[in-house]
């Protein structure tokens, strides 16, 4: 990302957004993901109790910008919060041609600082890593996260070199194993993806002792539906890869597409089927090299920990820790409120004192 000068004036914001012209800013974007498609906030839509909040920002010299943003639809509404996006939903804020810069992000932060939703959340493409200076006067905390990015540069064979030599290892042996693969953008693999997501369900929980009661809202966030709803509406942009192994499933990912981009979503194993024939790393080998053949130019792996096993996983392929910022504002009344609460407690404190 680049910073620039300072647009003046400031730019003017319309919602909803026509899909012509939300359409063509994504099309000479080398920054739009899925996640900021039109299609991909029709997903979210269906699938939850969410409306369609998305931007469009016109800086006035032929420049602009789409932020995808979804409202909790909740009653009353003015206890909406909003989002680019929602937790589980991938990245958002603005993108359009060419670099979005750190003043442009100012200036959509404080556009969205004067909405009426409680609070608002952005969660900006890794690539655009720079954090912006939000405009004086707005309550924004800065969130530090980090998501891993692949660089497809050259053919295959070229981006195949960058992977460790371990991940090579762990990839013949996988290719020399019993493992057959099938790979699919119409729908028909989703239920086989969601068998291995709910075992995946059951060994995170048990692992982490989730309560019974969290383990449940986890299924109804991420329902059967839920996928359904994806396959269906993304269409060619989201293919479900699967590994068997003696025709038991063994390992599923999710990867959708955008311009240049490949995401790779959503991921789930049997462990006991995957794990010793490495089923994961010929998965993403395979995707990786069917992006390398349509000619994009990043694998995004996703958010995740530095420090953990999966930060490792991914680093196997050669994907690399892009540190970025998430911004959340809040509305002027959950400040004022949380300064009562704050007064209130000093009052009780200095009354028991």
């Amino acid at each position: 990302m680049t910073t620039g000068a300072v647009h003046e004036p400031a730019p003017t914001a319309r919602s909803p957004v026509e899909r012509s012209a939300w359409l063509a800013a994504l099309e000479s974007s080398s920054e739009a993901l899925a996640f900021h498609t039109p299609d991909w906030i029709d997903c979210i839509c269906e699938s939850d109790r969410y409306s369609d909040a998305s931007r469009l920002y016109d800086f006035g010299d032929g420049r602009e910008l789409i932020v995808p943003l979804v409202r909790r639809r909740t009653s009353p509404n003015r206890l909406a919060s909003a989002a680019s996006l929602p937790y589980g939903w991938g990245f958002g804020g603005p993108v359009g041609a060419g670099e979005v810069r750190n003043d442009e992000i100012a200036a959509v932060l404080e556009d969205l600082g004067r909405d009426t939703a409680l609070s608002t959340s952005v969660r900006p493409n890794p690539l655009v890593a720079s954090a912006a200076v939000p405009p004086a006067g707005l309550s924004v905390t800065l969130i530090r996260r980090s998501a891993h990015v692949l660089e497809l540069e050259g053919d295959f064979e070229h981006v195949q070199r960058g992977f460790s030599s371990s991940g090579r290892r762990n990839l013949r042996k996988a290719e020399q194993s019993s493992l057959t693969l099938d790979s699919d953008c119409s729908g028909r693999l989703v239920s086989v993806f969601y068998e291995l997501y709910l075992k995946s369900v059951k060994r995170w929980s048990e692992e982490r002792r989730v309560p019974a009661l969290a383990r449940a809202r986890l299924r109804r966030r991420d329902s059967l539906r839920k996928f359904e709803i994806v396959a269906r509406r993304m269409g060619e942009a989201c293919r479900i890869w699967v590994a068997w192994l003696d025709e038991r499933p063994a390992a599923a990912i999710i990867v959708l597409t955008q311009g240049v981009n490949a995401s790779y979503w959503r991921g789930a194993m049997d462990r006991e089927v995957a794990g010793p024939a490495r089923a994961n790393f010929l998965l993403h080998s395979l995707a990786i090299e069917e992006a390398c053949r349509a000619g994009r130019r990043y694998y995004h792996m996703g958010e995740t920990d530095p420090s953990s096993s999966l930060a490792r996983f991914k680093a196997h392929f050669g994907a690399e820790a892009r540190p970025y910022i998430e911004y959340r504002l809040e509305s002027p009344r959950i400040i004022a409120a949380r300064d009562g609460l704050r007064r209130a407690r000093r009052l009780l404190r200095r009354s028991k004192a």
